[in-house]
């Protein structure tokens, strides 16, 4: 990576201003005003707004004060001008916050935003972003992912404040796996693989489910408790970044030796059993999204099945426990059609 300096426990890269800022400063005639807004580029190369960003206030290797970028990425530090005339500070980032971080292991991905010489007035630090195209930049493709997962949990109205413990992050990971509330990832721009992974450390802190391990195989049957966790991983990542009303939701990097893998139109040569991955992230996907195809009219709100995988009381260790749960939370016509998803799933 491209690293403007490499101190002991970070690597620090370079920023670009790319546009000067639209609002003001907090008129405060006792407090400084450091602010700006961060915005990053995905992996398709669309501009987004930068939420949840950690923005530090450093004093040589002292970190003065630190705030969370909001959902629009805007941030701002006030600091006493008594405490704080001409002092030198300087500006940076990380994509880190209380839910998640990303490091390579060892050490922290820090952004340079500004050096301030001498703190005399407010400062206007403009939009920044990480340097495009740039190998540090992909760090912001895995921050967008679990942008995705937090912005959809607000979305279906699901409280995530209760079980979201902070989830740590290597990148460049030597494989793709969750393990003990650490998530590693090999390739930043694996949208699919990446939501996956991340899809595994929200059923281990959100979800009453039995994890499951070992080999397997996405066409091949195998235990249900790996098949569930498996399947609901990828099942997750399917609802983050993937449209409910889609006649054709699919991965792009899931598995190459049989991609586009599709959660609608499941090939014949799959095994048809509850032991099998695909096939539960596909019955999953049946109760969840809007398309109607074949015996599936179902469409549980997202809420719904959360809450019912989430009871302490009733481990989830296979999917047929998890569709006995959720038919505990809906009305009979509900039932109903989630047994039509079973019985054309498996």
């Amino acid at each position: 990576l491209e690293n403007i300096s490499n101190k002991d426990k970070s690597y620090t890269f370079k920023t670009r201003k790319i546009k000067e800022i639209s609002y003001s400063a907090k008129k405060d005639s006792n407090n400084y005003d450091i602010f700006g807004i961060i915005n990053y580029y995905d992996d398709k190369g669309n501009l987004k707004l930068g939420a949840n960003i950690k923005v530090s206030l450093n004093s040589g290797n002292e970190t003065l004060k630190s705030t969370i970028t909001d959902e629009n990425g805007k941030w701002s530090i006030l600091l006493p001008k008594k405490d704080f005339n001409n002092k030198n500070l300087e500006v940076i980032f990380q994509f880190e916050n209380k839910y998640w971080d990303i490091t390579d292991g060892d050490k922290n991905y820090v952004w340079k935003v500004q050096e301030i010489k001498g703190l005399t007035s407010d400062i206007d630090t403009g939009v920044i972003t990480p340097i495009k195209d740039s190998e540090s930049a992909k760090v912001a493709f895995i921050h967008d992912i679990y942008n995705r997962y937090m912005k959809f949990f607000k979305k279906e109205n699901v409280e995530y404040e209760s079980w979201w413990k902070k989830i740590n992050t290597v990148w460049p990971g030597s494989s793709n796996y969750y393990s003990s509330g650490t998530v590693n990832l090999t390739d930043a721009d694996h949208w699919d693989v990446n939501g996956h992974e991340i899809g595994h450390a929200m059923t281990a802190i959100g979800t009453n489910s039995q994890m499951g391990g070992g080999q397997h195989k996405i066409d091949e049957c195998y235990t249900e408790s790996l098949a569930w966790s498996e399947g609901f991983a990828s099942f997750l990542s399917g609802v983050v970044s993937l449209e409910k009303n889609d006649n054709d939701a699919k991965f792009e990097f899931l598995v190459p030796r049989r991609a586009p893998i599709r959660l609608e139109n499941i090939p014949e040569n799959v095994c048809k059993e509850i032991t099998n991955e695909w096939r539960v992230s596909t019955a999953m996907w049946d109760i969840y999204d809007t398309n109607i195809d074949g015996k599936d009219s179902a469409s549980i709100p997202f809420k719904t099945i959360f809450s019912a995988l989430g009871n302490k009381n009733k481990k989830v260790k296979s999917i047929k426990d998890a569709f006995s749960y959720i038919k505990e939370l809906v009305d009979e016509n509900a039932k109903k059609q989630i047994d039509s998803v079973f019985e054309q799933n498996f």
